[in-house]
């Protein structure tokens, strides 16, 4: 299996990630993960919480966008950090399960306070999807 995500620089105020997948569901999957593996130990999590969401954008890469943006709104206004998900893709609609559990200070890492556009992108590469995900920290 090929790595779901690294990290590729640690900058003062950004970090900046690579998420990838065989599927684009699998990219959002794992870019949801590595944005969550920044603000939590998401391997502490054990989720005792899930919803849905549903997003709709103009393309995939700012689907991408739009979609972890309201995963950081969203774990903000539950008081929630998220370890799981299930994505499903269908033209330019997402349709997501998240779970995660109540977030404790003592697995909470670093506070990303949005993701910008900088070096942002979602690309095919031959059958691999890569994303490129920068956020302010």
């Amino acid at each position: 299996m090929t790595k779901e995500f690294e990290f590729v620089d640690d900058l003062t105020s950004d970090v900046l990630f690579r998420a990838y997948g065989k599927t684009l569901e699998q990219v959002f999957e794992n870019s949801a993960k590595a944005l969550f593996s920044i603000i939590c130990e998401i391997e502490q999590l054990e989720p005792t919480k899930s919803f849905w969401l549903e997003i709709e954008a103009e393309s995939h890469e700012e689907l991408l966008y739009e979609w972890l943006s309201r995963l950081l709104a969203e774990s903000e206004i539950r008081g929630l950090f998220f370890s799981r998900f299930v994505v499903s893709i269908e033209g330019n609609k997402l349709k997501a399960r998240v779970y995660g559990s109540k977030a404790d200070p003592k697995i909470g890492k670093v506070q990303v306070k949005a993701i910008t556009k900088y070096k942002f992108g979602l690309v095919k590469q031959n059958s691999l999807y890569v994303a490129t995900v920068s956020c302010d920290i």
